[in-house]
C-alpha cells in the first residue's frame, strides 16, 4: 500500500459524555496509537491502552476508532488528542536467496515512512532557528536556579543567576506562608508572577508592587479579613475572592481591571467606590435581593469604564427605590456595549428622580452602543442638581437601544450640552416621563435617533417632570419618530420660556395627536425642513417669533399646520415660508383651534393659506389670520411713500359676496377697493395707499366679507412709534360666516415711491 496522507494526529473537544472518536490514518497494531487528554489548564495525561481506551481498525488504510472506557475520561473543557506513536524498530528479516512478496517489502517501507511522519510532527512542535543562522544553541553547564537566555552579543545561550527586569519569574504564594503579606514582602519590587494555587489570607491591608503579576488558579483564592483591603492588582476576578455577595466589591477594591467571565452571573450586594475602576468581560452583574442602596455607587470617579457586561438591577426584589448605577461628580467615565435590564430608579414625579443608570454632575460621561430595557422608571439619565451653576461638558450617548422602560429611554435633567445620537428609544412610557427621549437643560442635542411607539412623545424638549427648567438652545435634528402620541414636542411653563429651540430635518409619521407640537411658552424657535405624514395635525404651533421654513406638512395629514388660537395657547409673530401644505385633507394654515383669540404676524410665502371660521362662530364673530411685514418708520416720508398691496385667492360659499379691501390706520378707510365675487370665483386686489407717520404701530390692510363685517367694528392695535423704530404692515383676513371661506394664494406688501 502507499502512504498518501501526512496526517498523524487528530484532536477533539471533550464533553464528558462521548466515548467513540475516529482517527483517519493507518496503524499496524493497537499500541501504534496514543490517546492524550489535555485539561483546560494545560496539563496533559497519557491514557493507558486497554485500561482507559481500546482501539479498532488496526491495519485499515482509512483508520479506525478509539473507544474510551467512560466519557468522564475526557470531561468538558478538555481536549482529546489521538496521535500515531509507533516503536522505532524494524522487525522484518530477509534471508539471501529466499523469496519474499512485494507486499511484505512495501509494508516495511510504509512503516518507515509512518515513523518519519510522526517524528516530523514532533519536530514541528520544537523550537527552531533560521536556516542561515550561525549562533550556537548548545546549553552551557547547568546553574541551579538559573535562567538561560541569549548573551548580550546574541550569539549563544548563557545561564543567569538573577532575572533581568524584562523577565517575570513565576513563584507560588504558598511558599511564603499562609498570609499574603509575607509573599509581598519577600517579592518586593522584583518582576514576579505570583501564583496563588491555594487559599491565602489577607489579615492586614496589603498592596502589590507594580512589578508583580498575580494569577489565581483553583483552588486558590484570597480570604480577606473584615475591614481589610488588597490593592495593586493589575487584574482581578470576583471568584478570586470567593463566592459571597461581597466578592465583586472586593475585586473592585483592588483598583485593577475587574473581569466578569462569560456565562457567569455574579450576585452582589451594593458596591461603593471612588477612583479609577474598569469592569469588563461578558458576565452578568446582578443586584442581590432586598438592597437599599445602588448596585454601583461612585463619587468622584475618573477614567472609569464599564464595558461588555450585563447589569441586572433586579428591581422587583429591592426594598427601596434608587438608581441601579449612580455615578456622581465623575470625569472621563465610559459605558461601552453594556446591557442593563430590570433597572431600579426613583419616580421622576419630583426633582429627586433617578433612572436605572444616572450620572449626576458628571463631565465626559460617555455611553456607547449600550442596551437598556425593563427599567422601573427611565433607563438612562444625565442630571444636574437644582441650584448648581457649574456647567458640565462632553457628555454623550451614542448608538444603542433604550426601549420598553417604565419611563423614558434617555433623560437629561438640567444637564447642559449632552449629545444623544444614533439612539433607538421605542415603546417607553406609562410612567411620569414617558417619552422615547426627554431633554431638559440648555443646549442639548438629539441627532439621528429613532423613537417609536412611546406613550407620550418620541422626543420631548423641556419635559413634563419639571417644565420650569430651561432647555433653551437645544437642537433636535435628523430624527425619525412614528406611532407615538406626539412625534416631537417642546414644553415650557409660564415661569420659563423655552427660547431658540431648533427642530430641523426630522421625519414624523403616524403620531396620534401631532407630528411636531410647540404647545406653549416657547419663543424664537426654528422649525425647518421637517416632514410629517399620516397625522391629525402635521405641526401645531403656539408661542411667538418662530421661524417655520421649508417643512413638508402635506400628504396624508388631516391639518397641515395649525396655529393655536386659544386664550392660553396664543401663537403670534411667526414667519412661515415655503412650507408644503398640499396633499393634506385641510391643506392650509388653520387658526380656528379655539377661543377666537387674535393670531398675528404670520407669513406663509409661496403656498396656500386659508382662513376658515370656527364652526361655533356666527354673525360678525370671526377668525382672524394676519400676514405681516416689518417696516422701518424712517422710510415713511409723510405722504411721499406709498404701500402697494397685492393679493389674490378664492372665495367659496353659496352666495355672492363683496370682498372689501381697506388700507389705513385705526380704521381710517384710506384707499378702499371693493370687488364682488361669486361662488368659487377668484379674487385679486392691487392697491396703492399713501403712508402716514402718525403714532400708529400697525398699518392694516383688511380683506373681509363686507356683507358680515362692517368697517366700524373692525379692531386695530394702535401705539406710538418713534423715528427709526420697526413697525408692521399687516394684511388682515376676517370672515364671519361659517359657510364661507376666503383662500389666499399669493400676496405681497411693498414700500414704493
Amino acid at each position: 500500500m502507499t502512504v498518501s496522507i501526512e496526517t498523524t494526529k487528530v484532536s477533539y473537544s471533550g464533553n464528558g459524555v462521548t466515548t467513540v472518536f475516529s482517527y483517519p490514518f493507518r496503524i499496524f497494531e493497537d499500541n501504534d496509537i496514543q490517546a492524550v487528554v489535555t485539561a483546560e489548564g494545560g496539563a496533559a495525561t497519557d491514557l493507558v491502552l486497554n485500561t482507559d481506551y481500546s482501539v479498532t481498525g488496526a491495519g485499515n488504510v482509512a483508520g479506525g476508532t478509539v473507544v474510551l472506557t467512560a466519557g468522564s475520561k475526557c470531561p468538558t473543557g478538555s481536549t482529546l488528542t489521538l496521535l500515531r506513536n509507533m516503536e522505532l524498530t524494524q522487525d522484518t528479516d530477509y534471508t539471501d536467496g529466499e523469496a519474499f512478496t512485494a507486499e511484505s517489502l512495501e509494508t516495511v517501507i510504509d512503516k518507515q515512512m509512518m515513523i518519519a511522519q510522526q517524528e516530523k510532527e514532533k519536530n514541528d512542535r520544537s523550537l527552531k532557528i533560521p536556516h542561515g543562522s550561525t549562533v550556537s544553541v548548545s546549553l552551557p553547564a547547568v546553574v541551579p536556579s538559573g535562567l538561560f537566555a541569549w548573551n548580550a552579543a546574541g550569539s549563544a545561550v548563557e545561564f543567569l543567576l538573577s532575572a533581568p527586569p524584562y523577565i517575570s519569574i513565576a513563584v507560588s504564594a504558598s511558599s511564603y506562608g499562609a498570609d499574603i503579606s509575607a509573599a509581598i514582602t519577600a517579592i518586593g519590587s522584583s518582576n514576579v508572577t505570583l501564583i496563588v494555587d491555594s487559599p491565602i489570607t489577607v489579615n492586614d491591608n496589603a498592596v502589590f508592587h507594580a512589578n508583580t503579576n498575580v494569577v489565581v488558579q483553583s483552588p486558590g483564592l484570597f480570604v480577606v479579613a473584615s475591614g481589610k483591603t488588597l490593592t495593586g492588582l493589575k487584574e482581578s476576578r470576583p471568584e478570586w475572592f470567593g463566592s459571597g455577595t461581597d466578592a465583586v466589591g472586593k475585586a473592585i477594591a483592588t483598583g485593577g481591571v475587574v473581569k466578569l467571565q462569560d456565562g457567569v452571573t455574579y450576585t452582589t450586594a451594593s458596591i461603593t467606590y471612588n477612583g479609577s475602576v474598569k469592569i469588563e468581560g461578558s458576565g452578568t452583574l446582578k443586584h442581590a435581593d432586598s438592597q437599599s442602596t445602588p448596585l454601583i455607587s461612585s463619587t468622584g470617579a475618573y477614567n472609569h469604564k464599564i464595558s461588555g457586561i450585563t447589569i441586572d438591577g433586579n428591581q422587583a426584589n429591592q426594598s427601596a427605590d434608587f438608581a441601579t448605577v449612580l455615578i456622581t461628580g465623575a470625569s472621563s467615565v465610559a459605558m461601552d456595549n453594556v446591557t442593563m435590564v430590570n433597572g431600579n430608579g426613583v419616580s421622576e414625579a419630583t426633582t429627586a428622580g433617578r433612572a436605572g443608570v444616572t450620572f449626576v454632575e458628571c463631565s465626559n460621561a460617555v455611553v456607547n452602543n449600550s442596551n437598556m430595557s425593563a427599567a422601573k422608571y427611565s433607563a438612562l439619565m444625565y442630571k444636574k442638581l437644582n441650584g448648581t451653576v457649574t456647567n458640565t461638558y462632553g457628555n454623550r450617548v451614542s448608538g444603542g437601544s433604550y426601549s420598553s422602560n417604565g419611563g423614558s429611554g434617555v433623560v437629561t435633567f438640567l444637564s447642559n450640552d449632552v449629545e444623544i445620537s444614533g439612539v433607538t428609544a421605542n415603546s417607553n412610557g406609562a410612567g411620569i416621563a414617558n417619552s422615547g427621549i426627554s431633554i431638559n437643560g440648555p443646549r442639548n442635542k438629539v441627532i439621528g435617533c429613532t423613537a417609536h411607539n412611546n406613550d407620550a412623545s418620541g422626543i420631548n424638549v423641556g419635559h413634563d417632570i419639571d417644565p420650569d427648567l430651561d432647555a433653551s438652545g437645544s437642537i433636535v435634528t435628523g430624527n425619525h419618530t412614528n406611532d407615538n402620541n406626539y412625534g416631537i414636542t417642546v414644553v415650557g411653563d409660564n415661569t420659563v420660556i423655552q427660547n431658540n429651540i431648533t427642530v430641523t430635518g426630522n421625519q414624523t409619521y403616524s403620531n396620534t395627536a401631532a407630528g411636531i407640537a410647540i404647545p406653549k411658552y416657547a419663543k424664537g424657535c426654528t422649525i425647518s425642513h421637517n416632514t410629517t405624514r399620516g397625522e391629525l395635525i402635521g405641526m401645531r404651533l403656539a408661542g411667538e417669533q418662530h421661524i417655520v421654513i421649508g417643512n413638508d406638512c402635506g400628504l396624508t395629514n388631516t391639518d397641515s399646520i395649525l396655529i393655536a388660537a386659544g386664550a392660553t395657547y396664543v401663537g403670534q409673530d411667526m414667519i412661515l415660508s415655503n412650507n408644503i401644505l398640499e396633499g393634506a385633507t385641510n391643506a392650509y394654515v388653520n387658526t380656528s383651534e379655539s377661543g377666537g383669540a387674535l393670531v398675528k404676524g404670520i407669513l406663509n410665502d409661496g403656498y396656500v393659506a386659508r382662513v376658515s371660521p370656527n364652526s361655533a362662530h356666527t354673525g360678525t364673530t370671526a377668525e382672524t389670520l394676519i400676514f405681516s411685514k416689518p417696516i422701518r418708520s424712517w422710510l415713511v416720508l409723510n405722504g411721499l411713500t406709498r404701500f402697494r398691496v397685492k393679493a389674490s385667492g378664492l372665495k367659496t360659499g353659496t352666495a355672492s359676496k363683496t370682498i372689501r379691501v381697506e388700507m389705513g390706520a385705526a380704521g381710517s378707510g384710506t384707499g378702499i377697493v371693493n370687488q364682488v365675487v361669486t361662488t368659487t370665483n377668484a379674487w385679486s386686489v392691487d392697491v396703492f395707499v399713501n403712508a402716514v407717520s402718525t403714532n400708529v404701530g400697525h398699518y392694516q390692510v383688511q380683506v373681509y366679507d363686507a356683507g358680515t363685517k362692517s368697517t366700524d367694528t373692525f379692531g386695530t392695535q394702535t401705539f406710538g412709534v418713534n423715528f427709526g423704530d420697526t413697525f408692521f404692515v399687516e394684511l388682515f383676513f376676517q370672515l364671519g360666516d361659517a359657510a364661507e371661506s376666503i383662500t389666499l394664494s399669493s400676496y405681497s406688501i411693498e414700500l414704493v415711491r
